[in-house]
């Protein structure tokens, strides 16, 4: 019952606060907790046909290929239909459709009276796979495509998909060539950290919460809060963030490129403090704007990678799974150089020929995650250093299919 709901904010929820902003290992760690109620630790068990919808920027941009690659390989009848922007707003275009989607109330009418009542709806001619790919259709693409933004394929990661490596230098330079001498490192100041606080608002559960890292107006805050906002210009143009950011760009685009799946980028830092953030976002630099498509973080002392869960392609590490577990935490040592292999939500979409594609780096994103209060102590007034050099060569791993895929 709704009063049922209500109690919860008092026995559950505030408790549960409270424990994350204390570090409680429990809440803090990967443990039974978050396992229990973990979609992907859980998908196993699901076995009926399965229609996934989402969204490029949606809450659950990682979750939802992941689900369908799942389900897909335990033999279970699934389809994934990816949208363009944020979790609302395509929950209620998802009822208009498009020329290459159908609206979502036809497709639950389609697969469920297949399902359900055995009628021949024909689900065998919806792909397994269509996505809306950022920035298509572009100048170069052929008239019989220039329709509208989605194009289709047999699976997820696209069968198509090669890895290719960026390096980052110390000009705030992007290449596909890797340091050949020791290059000036990079400087990242630690934010000042959130404030916020979290209540009961009569039958509701409230938040009070000031970013303090430049985030409030960013691609995460729309992506974090649902994309309930008022879009502002800067959510859509990085150029006009008040984010510490240090930015490596790419010579303009010879021709399309087409990046499609899962990102990982490989950074080496080494910190004055014993815990520290490095946020990466990827995006399409042009003349206007720099355009955000997507991004990843990652909390330095959680770092280690279990390998056998990772995603390898072309023999490079292009997801990493982390343990996130208590008992293979790592703090930092101040002055030790390490690596942090961060996860990078996956996308589809475009840079666009002529412009450039852009890693921006970060020690913060106060909008997707932020440090509990022990967490915060660790990491006052740190300072982190980017490496660029042989030894550790910071770069990003990015998933490319020829433009001739689009469809």
């Amino acid at each position: 019952s709704t009063k049922e709901h209500v109690a919860q904010i008092d026995s559950f929820h505030l408790p549960l606060i409270e424990d994350a902003l204390w570090n409680e290992p429990y809440v803090t760690y990967d443990s039974d907790f978050w396992r229990t109620r973990s979609p992907l630790e859980n998908i196993d068990k699901v076995k009926a046909p399965t229609f996934i919808v989402g969204g490029l920027d949606d809450l659950f941009q990682r979750a939802q290929p992941l689900l369908f690659e799942r389900l897909k390989a335990n033999g279970v009848d699934t389809r994934l239909a990816i949208l363009d922007g944020f979790h609302t707003p395509n929950f209620l275009l998802s009822h208009i459709g498009n020329d290459q989607l159908a609206p979502i109330n036809f497709l639950m009418l389609q697969w469920f009276d297949h399902y359900l009542k055995g009628m021949d709806t024909g689900i065998d001619a919806i792909p397994p796979v269509v996505q809306y790919v950022k920035n298509y259709p572009t100048q170069s693409t052929p008239e019989p495509y220039k329709t509208n933004g989605f194009s289709s394929t047999t699976d997820w990661p696209h069968p198509a998909a090669k890895a290719e490596r960026w390096y980052l230098h110390t000009d705030n330079s992007l290449s596909q060539t890797a340091p050949e001498t020791v290059e000036r490192n990079r400087l990242m100041v630690n934010p000042e950290h959130p404030m916020g606080s979290a209540e009961r608002g009569g039958t509701h559960l409230e938040f009070n919460l000031e970013i303090n890292d430049g985030t409030i107006c960013s691609r995460s805050y729309a992506q974090w809060v649902l994309g309930i906002v008022i879009p502002q210009n800067c959510h859509y143009n990085t150029n006009n963030s008040n984010q510490t950011r240090v930015v490596f760009d790419s010579e303009p685009m010879a021709t399309d490129y087409y990046i499609n799946g899962p990102i990982q980028a490989d950074i080496w830092i080494e910190s004055t403090v014993s815990e520290a953030v490095v946020s990466v976002q990827v995006e399409e630099l042009s003349a206007k704007q720099s355009k955000p498509i997507t991004n990843g973080q990652l909390l330095a002392s959680v770092r280690a990678v279990d390998e056998s869960r990772s995603r390898f392609m072309d023999g490079e590490m292009i997801q990493p799974f982390h343990f996130f577990t208590q008992e293979k935490a790592q703090p930092l040592v101040p002055g030790e150089v390490v690596k942090m292999q961060i996860e990078i939500f996956p996308t589809s979409a475009i840079i666009r020929k002529g412009n450039r594609l852009r890693i921006a780096v970060s020690p913060s994103n106060q909008a997707q995650g932020m440090l509990n209060f022990p967490r915060q102590e660790l990491a006052a007034g740190g300072v982190t250093s980017i490496h660029f050099s042989p030894e550790y060569p910071s770069s990003v791993v990015v998933p490319v299919v020829p433009v001739s895929e689009l469809n």
